[in-house]
């Protein structure tokens, strides 16, 4: 299984998702804009090497 503590991830996908997203980031957001976090199961979808393997090259 694959830990890590790198906090470049969730930093990534604030960028996508404030910055891309056309709402603005910080104090400078120009909506009601939230984002919606949540842990997946992914051993309880597919093979779980299989499918880290799938997210990391997604990544």
């Amino acid at each position: 299984m694959v830990h890590t503590k790198d906090p470049a991830p969730g930093i990534w996908v604030e960028i996508m998702c404030g910055l891309l997203g056309a709402t603005g980031a910080g104090p400078n957001r120009e909506g009601g804009a939230a984002h919606h976090f949540i842990a997946y199961n992914v051993g309880a979808f597919t093979d779980l090497e299989g499918g880290l393997r799938t997210i990391w090259i997604l990544i």
